[in-house]
């Protein structure tokens, strides 16, 4: 069958116009009194968009849908999130707060999904966020005063920490499980946790973080090497004032954690490192800007993104 040139340009333009199908908006509570009952309605690519205000309930995600609050400041979610086989899922905007009661166990759950979660609050669950064999983005969120975990990834698919404050979780601050080369930590702050970052049979990249004031700034466990800082690659990591800077009893594994600020323009005190740590060259003040290491050369990255202002006592 053959078609002239007027009736091809007709039909682009047909489909131009005209496009399979189009995101919805629902809002919550105006379309549906419920946030889950707007899910349920909703197909994937719709946008949920919730209203200022303070809900209670416990949602589940099965679809790529994106749950946009008003702001952390604005709405408020008592309850829990499951995200479960859904791939584009965004949530945005909420505080999440389990309220320290024995039944919170997760403020956010994802298992086999893929799934971004930005500028949250994330507070008072056993777990803040858990990431399970996903494909995670947490960025721009404060994730604090969590019992055993701020943040759990675990066998990850992929997982991206940006541009995230982790402080003062009663536990760990992020802990990463079985997750080889694909989990990187950048541009956040993790500090007053017991663990800052706790690696357990993985190898995630940390770059340009602040982890400070923890017992434990990084703790190894079961063959971990986590990699803050190659020759190539260095850290640009502060790493400093944790009564432990680096935990690693597996002695046959050095840790590479180059070109790191600790505090000291001297270096680490090789006292609050535990085991094999190759920290050499180190930064000679905190990398604001390029920085002169202790070795022939500058580093020619700079650092950028920390947002180290956080309000620690938000929920005192």
């Amino acid at each position: 069958m053959k078609y002239s040139a007027i009736s091809i340009v007709v039909l682009l333009i047909m489909i131009l116009i005209c496009p399979v199908s189009a995101s919805k908006v629902i809002d919550v509570p105006g379309d549906s009194r419920t946030i889950q009952s707007a899910i349920d309605a909703a197909e994937a690519g719709d946008i949920i968009v919730v209203s200022p205000g303070t809900y209670k309930e416990d949602i589940e995600i099965n679809k790529g849908i994106t749950l946009q609050g008003a702001g952390a400041d604005e709405t408020t979610l008592f309850g829990a999130v499951l995200v479960k086989n859904a791939d584009g899922v965004t949530i945005d905007g909420f505080t999440l707060d389990g309220q320290r009661h024995t039944d919170s166990h997760r403020g956010i759950w994802c298992s086999s999904s893929g799934l971004t979660i930005s500028s949250n609050i994330v507070a008072r669950y056993h777990y803040g966020i858990t990431s399970v064999s996903s494909r995670t983005i947490i960025e721009d969120n404060i994730v604090l005063e969590n019992f055993i975990a701020g943040i759990e990834i675990k066998t990850a698919v992929e997982a991206l920490i940006r541009g995230t404050s982790v402080v003062n979780n009663t536990n760990s601050g992020i802990t990463v499980v079985q997750s080889l080369d694909n989990v990187l930590i950048t541009d956040s702050v993790i500090s007053g946790n017991r663990i800052g970052i706790s690696c357990i049979q993985c190898a995630p990249e940390i770059r340009r973080n602040i982890i400070e004031e923890n017992e434990f700034g990084l703790e190894c466990l079961g063959r971990a090497e986590p990699d803050l800082g190659t020759d190539d690659d260095p850290g640009l990591n502060v790493i400093k004032d944790n009564k432990y800077q680096i935990v690693n009893p597996d002695r046959q594994i050095t840790i590479q954690a180059k070109g790191n600020y600790w505090g000291s323009p001297v270096g680490p005190d090789v006292s609050t490192l535990d085991g094999k740590v190759d920290y050499a060259p180190w930064l000679k003040a905190e990398p604001l800007m390029d920085q002169p290491v202790k070795s022939s050369g500058k580093l020619i990255k700079t650092w950028g993104g920390i947002k180290a202002n956080v309000n620690k006592t938000a929920f005192e």
